[in-house]
């Protein structure tokens, strides 16, 4: 008897298979679920695993702040890199290469500039001061300045009437005298050995503050910054240069930053280049720049020719607005005649500003001023002075071009004196006209 056709439908139906794409297809996709679910579980336990980290780290840090212990963290460390720097800084290398390149030049040149030394020191001021000193005279400084503060206080108090006027004693001018805790001043203390052997990384919380206190020059000597590393010199200026004025960065520079300077240089007979990379950054404010390093340099009657180099290269390689410029030239013109005041004028001019007629009056009459004096000028001398005619001679009057011919006929040098005569008869434009 034959089979019933329905029987025979379902049988064929429960016997047939999807295509083999189709169940390749569906494998694929339950292998793909359990890899994101192996995937998802993992990643959840390594996220959970670095909060727990980052949370034990921030729980770490946080007592380290209350029980003071990142001022004992480098204390016993010792200086044993010279040459260690910031990754922050994007120019460090264009700084290492140029400190490179003028040390090579300077060792070059030391035997070749012996009569200029010479005659260098013949003419200094018989009673300089000597430069060894200048480290001795650090602290000694800050402590006259705040006595003469305190001094003046004291007098204004004392010439007032039994009335109180606050003319005649200002708050602002008179700063109270601070008296210290104990524990503030182990604290510094031992920041002053941390930034003895300082070679890199973070600063001391307690140091980074200084700047934003009111008598931070009493806090900044507790430090002992005759005694910071070159490194240290360094990250304390980047902190300075960026959180002071003009006016207090100009006596942080003058303390601090220019005793190491000369220092260095007159140990080493070369500069340290985390001391290099300092000077660089104190042109973040150009007016503290010239008034805390430039000029104390040249009223110093004893800057050497190295100290020269190596200030000029700085001046020279680096952008400086041309309103502080122009100022600084000015101060300088009005300085006595030397070969440092001659050798920074001679650097700014070479810069080519756009200078008003008094700063170029200015120097011409610093220049005039050598006409009638006795001693000898130097090559400087008459290198800045042909710098001048060569890229300011159609902005000198028809007068002072005039006595400049008379000025190097008494003065005259046997290779400079004809460079500058050409360049005076090769102008015929003045200012005059172009009034």
């Amino acid at each position: 008897m034959p089979k019933d056709r329905s029987e025979l439908t379902k049988s064929k139906n429960r016997s047939r298979h999807d295509p083999l794409a189709a169940d390749e297809d569906r494998t694929a996709r339950i292998l793909t679920k359990k890899k994101l679910s192996s995937k998802s579980d993992k990643s959840h336990s390594a996220s959970s695993q670095k909060f727990r980290q980052k949370l034990l780290q921030q729980v770490r840090k946080q007592q380290k702040d209350l029980q003071g212990e990142h001022f004992l963290d480098q204390n016993d460390s010792k200086a044993t890199s010279t040459w260690s720097c910031d990754s922050s800084d994007s120019d460090w290398e264009d700084t290492y290469e140029e400190w490179n390149n003028i040390n090579d030049d300077l060792d070059s040149r030391a035997h070749s500039n012996s009569d200029e030394e010479l005659l260098l020191n013949h003419q200094l001021v018989d009673g300089a001061s000597s430069p060894h000193s200048t480290y001795d005279r650090l602290d000694q400084a800050i402590l006259e300045k705040l006595e003469q503060e305190s001094m003046s206080c004291t007098n204004a108090m004392d010439t007032s009437d039994t009335d109180f006027h606050h003319d005649h004693c200002n708050v602002s001018q008179c700063p109270p005298t601070f008296h210290y805790n104990a524990k503030v001043i182990e604290s510094y203390q031992l920041i002053a050995k941390l930034l003895k052997n300082y070679t890199s990384g973070p600063l001391p919380k307690a140091f980074k503050i200084i700047p934003s206190l009111i008598n931070w020059q009493q806090i900044l000597e507790l430090t002992n910054p005759a005694e910071w590393s070159p490194q240290a010199t360094y990250a304390a200026t980047r902190l300075f240069a960026s959180n002071l004025n003009e006016h207090l960065a100009q006596t942080f520079y003058s303390l601090v930053l220019y005793p190491h300077f000369r220092e260095n240089i007159r140990n080493n007979k070369k500069l340290n280049c985390h001391l290099y990379a300092s000077l660089k950054k104190t042109l973040y404010k150009p007016g503290a720049f010239y008034k805390g390093i430039l000029f104390p340099l040249c009223e110093s009657n004893n800057c050497t020719l190295r100290e020269m180099a190596i200030l000029g290269s700085i001046i020279k390689k680096n952008t400086i607005p041309s309103s502080h410029s122009s100022v600084a030239i000015y101060k300088l013109a009005q300085l006595p005649s030397s070969s440092a005041v001659s050798f920074f004028i001679g650097t700014l001019l070479k810069k080519k500003y756009a200078l008003p007629y008094e700063v170029i009056d200015m120097v011409v009459e610093h220049f005039l001023s050598r006409k009638k004096d006795q001693l000898p000028c130097t090559v400087m001398w008459h290198q800045c002075l042909l710098i001048l005619v060569q890229h300011y001679k159609e902005d000198l009057t028809a007068k002072q071009k005039e006595q400049i011919k008379a000025l190097v006929n008494a003065r005259s040098h046997h290779a400079i004196t004809p460079e500058i005569r050409s360049e005076l008869a090769s102008s015929a434009k003045t200012r005059d006209q172009a009034q």
